[in-house]
């Protein structure tokens, strides 16, 4: 039931770095939720019409493709370039200046959280949002510690990522 529905956004301003359960966290992720008010975010993105460009980072091409697909359906939103390779995310940061970088955290070789210094370093405008099937909390407090912007869940619906796009852009 909705008592086991996990917070699916995981926010660095608000703190909620926990990843738990809702019945556990549900105070905590419905200030998280009302404070990012993150439907009036993605309407504004679409009003003003500016095009949010994403760059996705993760190892599973099956998910690259779908991420380009369900993207591709919004009219705000534009990947401009992906990879399988982390060591590859700041030289595709630096080559197409994106405003979001979606970055898997557990890759073969280079880690994710091995290139979120070297992202910002290429790319300084870059916000770099983590897409992980980790619900490991250590994990999630490291990327934030070296700046993701936010951390969001594979499992989460694809509104949700859109949402989640849409807010780090934001600010």
């Amino acid at each position: 039931g909705d008592s086991a529905q996990r917070c699916p956004v995981v926010h660095s301003r608000s703190g909620c770095v926990l990843g738990g359960y809702a019945q556990t966290h549900e105070r905590r992720w419905s200030r998280v939720r009302d404070s990012y008010n993150f439907a009036s975010r993605g309407r504004l993105n679409r009003m003003s019409g500016t095009t949010i460009r994403v760059a996705i980072v993760d190892d599973h091409t099956m998910l690259r493709e779908g991420l380009r697909k369900i993207l591709s359906m919004e009219e705000d939103l534009e990947v401009v370039a992906d990879t399988d390779e982390a060591r590859k995310a700041a030289e595709i940061a630096a080559r197409t200046r994106p405003d979001v970088l979606l970055l898997d955290l557990r890759m073969p070789g280079t880690s994710g959280l091995e290139v979120i210094g070297p992202v910002y370093e290429a790319s300084p405008t870059t916000k770099v949002l983590i897409l992980t099937a980790s619900d490991d909390r250590r994990d999630h407090v490291a990327a934030l510690t070296q700046g993701a912007r936010g951390i969001i869940m594979k499992d989460s619906a694809a509104e949700t990522l859109v949402t989640a796009i849409r807010a780090v852009h934001s600010g």
